[in-house]
């Protein structure tokens, strides 16, 4: 058994460093390649991984997305698979599958980190090597995502619009120092090394 925080606040599921390597040694968790995740404290290196099954209370599902980091959490890419009741004075959370409960996790990725900045969605970072740096670059705003508006566009639906499935194509429209330019390009598996 493993102690989750819960944090509506985070797109991504984490489990601490030594029970990512605990996991990972016992051949329960596939690691996938390093990546770096800008946070309000810097930029942090770190591990993602498949988890072959996770189990919560008597729900269970395969081949979660997980990150390695300093605490283990469940974010809003596990959460959003249910309607979450939370009681506050007795310190309980419950349960129930919702619309995405048999949603699989979303294992593309665009190689971009957005950031929300005055409204804006403003591209705060491109992997080297990713599947975006050819076209898009630091700084670029985003001002839509396969025909969606970026105004239009949550934190939530921003992760699922560039963390789709692999080899989906993505589309944006950027304003780069002012000129409106389109890219285009296709999502690759995130657990590709």
């Amino acid at each position: 058994p493993v102690m989750f925080a819960l944090d509506t606040g985070a797109t991504e599921s984490c489990l601490k460093h030594e029970t990512f390597e605990q996991l990972a040694q016992a051949r329960h968790l596939i690691t996938g390649p390093s990546y770096a995740a800008a946070t309000p404290t810097g930029v942090v290196q770190a591990r993602s991984g498949l988890l072959l099954v996770g189990e919560l209370g008597i729900y269970s599902h395969h081949d979660l997305l997980m990150m390695e980091g300093p605490i283990s959490l469940l974010g809003l890419g596990y959460l959003s698979r249910y309607k979450v009741v939370f009681d506050f004075p007795r310190g309980v959370a419950t349960f129930t599958p919702g619309g995405r409960y048999h949603e699989n996790e979303h294992l593309g990725t665009s190689g971009l980190t957005p950031t929300r900045i005055d409204e804006k969605w403003i591209v705060e970072r491109v992997k080297t090597g990713g599947p975006a740096e050819s076209v898009v670059r630091q700084n670029d705003e985003i001002l839509a995502v396969n025909e969606e508006a970026a105004s239009d566009i949550d934190f939530f639906r921003m992760r699922e619009l560039l963390t789709t499935g692999p080899d989906a194509p993505i589309r944006l429209r950027l304003n780069r120092n002012g000129v409106e330019i389109q890219a285009e390009f296709r999502t690759r598996d995130r657990m590709a090394r």
